[in-house]
């Protein structure tokens, strides 16, 4: 059994939802810019400094709670749509309220807090990391200033200009870094919140599924199959697993923007050989 569209389905949905908080995005790293380059002109001493990095601040703290509120409200719903999913596939099933003390309204909680706690350290690091990155721009910026005034003896406003232009250009060409990942890329808050949110969506829609299918009894799964350049799911496509006894090794990695999500295999009472 396969599935083409459900990943595009909900990754569709992911980007859809995500494009509100991308967009807050957006709009803090133009105003973290314009304050920046505005601070720049204006001539780096100390209080314009820590004017500029205080404004950065209150910006960044705006983000987090626009973030956490984001999460808290998109994260369950995407959990509840993976419970929703294949409700089809459970006609007939008797699910496993109450059996062996199991309570799965309370397993529902723990996993939609985990994975929303999870978001939150996720977000919160991207968002921290503007703050350090706009305090690092500062501090280039001002031995730029320093090495002007060695150079030339003074800063004047033509000095404060060409300091200014230099800065834009690094800023244009660097941007405002939120994280770096392994390989050395750099992301902007924009870029890497589109992918976290779509990821942190996808992720919460898979553990609802898996949870929805253990409430019936159903622990066997398919990895979906669809049309994409081969990475590093696509050893995994069509693979059926048992999530009792499944290791780390026997599910895909879902590595950013990851479109493959999991198929319950009620009619299935091993794994076929």
């Amino acid at each position: 059994m396969s599935d083409k569209n459900i990943g595009d389905k909900v990754a569709g949905k992911a980007d859809k939802v995500s494009q509100r908080l991308v967009n807050l995005y957006l709009e803090a790293e133009e105003e973290i810019r314009r304050q920046l380059v505005e601070a720049i002109s204006r001539g780096l001493n100390l209080g314009n400094r820590l004017q500029v990095l205080d404004s950065i601040r209150q910006i960044v703290n705006e983000l987090t709670g626009s973030t956490r509120n984001w999460v808290e409200i998109t994260v369950p719903e995407f959990y509840k749509n993976g419970v929703k999913e294949y409700q089809d596939l459970y006609k007939g099933i008797t699910p496993l309220e109450g059996i062996g003390g199991v309570d799965f309204g309370l397993i529902n909680t723990r996993v939609v807090e985990t994975l929303m706690g999870n978001a939150f350290l996720e977000f919160g690091e991207a968002i921290q990391g503007v703050m350090r990155s706009s305090t690092a721009f500062i501090n280039t910026a001002t031995r730029v200033q320093l090495r002007d005034t060695i150079v030339k003896g003074e800063i004047k406003g033509s000095s404060i200009r060409n300091i200014s232009k230099e800065m834009e250009k690094i800023f244009l060409d660097k941007g405002i870094t939120a994280f770096v990942d392994k390989g050395g890329r750099r992301w902007s808050l924009s870029r890497y919140g589109q992918m976290l949110s779509r990821t942190t969506l996808m992720n919460a829609h898979i553990e609802g599924v898996i949870t929805e299918g253990a409430r019936h009894g159903v622990y066997f799964f398919e990895i979906s199959s669809h049309p994409h350049l081969s990475d590093v799911c696509s050893p995994f496509e069509g693979r059926i697993f048992d999530i009792r006894t499944a290791s780390q090794d026997d599910l895909p990695l879902y590595h950013p923007n990851c479109l493959h999500v999991l198929i319950p295999r009620p009619d299935l009472q091993s794994i076929p050989k």
